[in-house]
């Protein structure tokens, strides 16, 4: 393996084009395993690029998609086991790549059986619940989801030398959270505090100098 963790995803994706799918299956493996590690910024790579690969390299390979499922299997074991919130992250994140509803199906229970649980890993599902268009489930937990604007800001406010670059994909993450946001307060027929959520997050914009992006949230 190469010495930089960055390089076996590249390599990756090389032999994945050589089609020579089982090595492949092998650094993707290693990657996902090795990269929090490394670098832990790789982070976002790794629940994403990594894992939709991987998943997409299952329509080639079928042992590569059996891998990706006991992987997911085995992250809700381990969540369940320890109560490590980072398990149940993976779980969500393959359960995306796979494209597959487990993860709102194990929510539900959650829902049913341990209230304070499933409050708990909302924000870690939430926009999966969203675009699912499971208000019954998103409707008692609303209070979760409306840090996560917050959250975002505050991240940008502890640090105002990010990139050019940068700016634009917190930009896009931002007007994200606050339509989806917006959405689903709409369809919790929650309308005072989808005004009140409305009215601050436009305040905010204006103070953060990203007064654009007002002109971009939905109006429903």
């Amino acid at each position: 393996m190469s010495s930089d963790i960055r390089d076996v995803l590249t390599q990756a994706r090389e032999l994945a084009k050589k089609e020579k799918y089982s090595e492949a299956l092998v650094q993707y493996e290693y990657f996902f395993d090795h990269a929090l590690a490394e670098d832990i910024s790789l982070s976002g790579i790794r629940a994403s690029y990594c894992l939709s690969e991987w998943a997409a390299l299952g329509n080639k390979l079928p042992e590569a998609k059996i891998h990706l499922e006991v992987r997911k299997n085995e992250a809700l074991r381990l969540f369940e086991e320890t109560k490590s919130f980072d398990f149940f992250r993976d779980y969500v994140s393959i359960c995306r790549a796979l494209d597959c509803d487990d993860a709102i199906a194990t929510f539900e229970r959650y829902s049913q059986i341990d209230k304070s649980l499933a409050e708990k890993v909302f924000s870690s599902l939430d926009e999966l619940l969203i675009d699912a268009e499971r208000w019954d489930l998103c409707k008692p937990y609303v209070e979760c989801r409306l840090n996560k604007y917050d959250l975002l800001v505050r991240a940008l406010d502890t640090d105002m030398t990010l990139s050019e670059p940068l700016i634009t994909v917190l930009k896009g993450n931002l007007i994200g959270v606050v339509n989806r946001t917006l959405v689903m307060l709409h369809h919790c027929g929650d309308g005072d505090k989808e005004s009140t959520f409305f009215n601050h997050v436009s305040k905010s914009l204006d103070e953060l100098g990203f007064s654009e992006l007002k002109d971009k949230m939905v109006v429903l």
